[in-house]
């Protein structure tokens, strides 16, 4: 699995119409419900294909040089993505909240001296209420990645925030 970025984009190693992207690696923190992934952009498959090949040997002055990974400012080094499900819940409370209410109250008419009249205002005030409300809440779900594999979780992920800077479709999935 990879991602292919079919428009012209700049990079460390010069320009490129054939980006290619792999996720390098990835770490899941289930308790906290987060998995981050590192991706690497290559200049075109058959570079990523020289990067992985049988014979990659780690101590090649190519290898050490950088010369099959690139760099784009737009491609972050790690992205991370939830593993969370919504669930609404119930919670009871008690605050301060200020409360208005219409209040009649009797004032003298500027237009009949001697006379009253009865006009409403608003009063505000600050009472203690109280009572149940519903909310959202995350929780951690790793229900995503069980049963599947974790690439088939993170590559459209990964997918989306390159298509928003590149441009949705400018990136495929290979």
């Amino acid at each position: 699995m990879a991602l292919h970025i079919n428009t012209q984009i700049g990079t460390d190693k010069g320009i490129t119409s054939d980006g290619y992207v792999r996720i390098n690696r990835f770490e899941i923190q289930k308790d906290r419900g987060l998995i981050r992934v590192f991706p690497k952009l290559y200049m075109s498959a058959d570079t990523a294909a020289s990067a992985s090949a049988i014979d990659f040997d780690l101590h090649n002055p190519s290898y050490t040089n950088n010369q099959w990974d690139a760099k784009n400012h737009l491609i972050k080094e790690e992205y991370q993505f939830p593993m969370t499900s919504s669930v609404v819940r119930e919670r009871e409370y008690t605050r301060t909240e200020l409360v208005s209410s219409s209040v009649e109250q009797e004032v003298p008419d500027p237009d009949n001296p001697g006379e009253v009249i009865t006009e409403s205002v608003w009063n505000y005030e600050n009472q203690i209420v109280s009572g149940t409300e519903e909310y959202t809440a995350d929780i951690v779900d790793n229900s995503a990645i069980t049963g599947s594999s974790i690439y088939e979780f993170a590559y459209p992920l990964l997918a989306y925030e390159l298509g928003v800077h590149f441009g949705f479709d400018n990136v495929e999935n290979i």
